[in-house]
Formats: C-alpha cells, sequence, structure tokens
C-alpha cells in the first residue's frame, strides 16, 4: 500500500501551493495551485490511500490543474480550454478575430478598435497599410478599450482625420472619397473620382477629410456658376466680398470678388 501525503502552503494570487507525495519511486511527485474552495474541499493532509485512490485523487489534481485556475478562470470574459488550461477569450478583450499590440492571456484587458494603419512596414513591395490598433495614431486604453487619438485624428479606430476647426460652422467635412464627386469641392474639376483602390493608390480615400465650404452663390465650371466659393480657407474662416458688376455699357455685368 503506497502512502499519500498532500502539503499546501505559501499562498500566491489568492491561489494556494499544493504538492502531492507518493512514498513510491515510481510514482513522480506533483506541485500544483488550489483556488481556497478547492483546497476547502480536498483537504490539508492525506494519508494510507490505495493506488486506486491515489489514481482517482490524481483525476482530480489533474482537472483542478486544467481548470484555469492560475488564469483566474478567465475573468469571465472568456472560455476555458481544460486540455490546456489556457483561455480562449471572446471579442473585444483578446480573441483571435481582435487586433492588438497585446492580449492578456486571462483575458482580463480589453483591445481597441483596429482599422487600416496610417504608416507601417510595408510587407511586400506593394503592400502597406496593415490592420492596426487605433490605426496605429493612437494609444488603447486596456480598461475601456477605447483609443486615445493623437491629435489631428479621430473616429472609434482614429481612422481619420479632423477637419480643422470643424470647418468654422461655413462647410461640411468630408472624405476625399466624397470631396473627389463634389462639383464646388476645390480645386474644381469635372468628372473626377478618387475611389475603388483602397488597397493601393486610394488606400486613404475614407480617412482623409477636409472642408468644403459654404457659399451664397453657385460654385462650379457651369454656366452661370462661380469658381469660388464665399467662405475659404482651409477651416472656411474667411469671407469674401463679391457682387455682379457692370463690365462695360455694351456688355452684361460681371460677377467681382474682392
Amino acid at each position: 500500500m503506497n502512502a499519500i501525503e498532500l502539503k499546501c502552503g505559501d499562498c500566491l494570487s489568492f491561489l494556494i501551493v499544493c504538492r502531492l507525495h507518493v512514498e513510491d519511486p515510481a510514482i513522480q511527485s506533483v506541485s500544483f495551485h488550489l483556488s481556497v474552495r478547492q483546497y476547502l474541499s480536498v483537504g490539508k493532509r492525506m494519508e494510507t490511500f490505495s493506488l486506486l485512490r491515489w489514481l482517482l485523487l490524481a483525476a482530480l489534481v489533474a482537472k483542478t490543474i486544467a481548470d484555469c485556475a492560475s488564469q483566474n478562470f478567465c475573468n469571465g470574459h472568456g472560455t476555458c480550454q481544460n486540455t490546456t488550461s489556457t483561455c480562449v477569450c471572446y471579442d473585444g478583450w483578446g480573441s483571435s478575430n481582435d487586433v492588438a499590440f497585446y492580449k492578456a492571456p486571462d483575458c482580463s484587458l480589453r483591445t481597441c478598435p483596429s482599422d487600416r494603419a496610417w504608416a507601417d512596414i510595408p510587407s511586400s513591395p506593394t503592400t502597406a497599410h496593415a490592420i492596426m490598433e487605433c490605426s496605429n495614431r493612437g494609444v488603447c486604453n486596456r480598461q475601456t478599450g477605447t483609443c486615445t487619438c493623437f491629435e489631428g485624428f479621430t473616429g472609434a479606430a482614429c481612422q481619420r482625420t479632423k477637419c480643422p476647426n470643424d470647418c468654422s460652422g461655413h462647410g461640411v467635412c468630408v472624405s476625399l472619397k466624397q470631396m473627389a464627386r463634389m462639383s464646388n469641392a476645390l480645386p474644381l474639376a469635372p468628372n473626377t473620382y478618387y475611389e475603388a483602390a483602397e488597397d493601393g493608390s486610394t488606400w486613404d480615400e475614407d480617412m482623409i477629410y477636409g472642408c468644403v465650404c459654404d457659399s451664397s452663390w453657385t460654385v462650379g465650371l457651369g454656366s452661370g456658376e462661380v469658381q469660388e466659393p464665399e467662405w475659404f480657407g482651409p477651416d472656411c474662416s474667411f469671407r469674401k466680398s463679391c457682387a455682379f458688376t457692370p463690365y462695360s455699357s455694351t456688355q452684361a455685368n460681371v460677377f467681382i470678388c474682392w
């Protein structure tokens, strides 16, 4: 009959360090951690067990070791893989779907939104701007799962630029993709577009934003349209004065701005 002894001692991060020892050189001693609840259920000391009872206790120990106790039971933000004692975290807590600089193995820290990187190391001569946490233009707050964007960038993943001064209340803030299709956006040009190549030349089509300024007259290249808006400047904070003025006694009035 083999004597078996279970000794538990020091506490480590709310876990109790235990060692299972059997008086048989053929059976290796085992060290493991128990939660306080598990420790109380197993007991402090066990002696004079048959080999069969030892095997049953070893199975209990194996289950204890494999229940993610050392990972704080995945903190309620994942499921335990008992065969490996590892956590499979939920989305937003470090899942395989999350893109993050760091993922906590015990699912205790949040990940942040991700989008196309503003700058990164190209993976090939024609491939760059991979999906990155906070678009490489912000810092992830692992407690809240939100990005703190660098100056000039905004969005859940810091994925777009801010319009200067929010266009001062005298314009609309639009992306390059939208701006290229607008007939009143400067510089004026007919039939233009900037889209459909997000993995290449127009990777920033929905990322760079700017102001298209307001005007009390129609701006464009068409007949009777004016080629300058009333409000102008990067943030639409300046204003032109314009009026129809007689060019000569024999010609129609012209639109002059000053």
